[in-house]
């Protein structure tokens, strides 16, 4: 996400990171990668992006574990 704004010269916001996971939620790799993309920009994560984060990791079988680390 960070290469695709940053070729278009726009500024992440949570929003977008939050939203990015919410459509990429079938692959919980990379849901997990932008999560940590939002700490990397600087940015606070909120209730929705470790929502949307966690239940990528729900969706995959036997990830649960994965989520648990979020809130690490």
């Amino acid at each position: 996400l960070q290469r695709v704004l940053d070729s278009e010269c726009l500024t992440p916001t949570l929003v977008l990171y939050t939203s990015a996971i919410c459509k990429v939620r079938q692959n919980w790799r990379l849901a997990i990668e932008l999560f940590h993309e939002i700490a990397k920009s600087l940015l606070q994560a909120n209730d929705f992006s470790y929502g949307a984060t966690i239940s990528a990791c729900e969706k995959a079988v036997a990830r649960w574990t994965w989520a648990c680390l979020v809130y690490r």
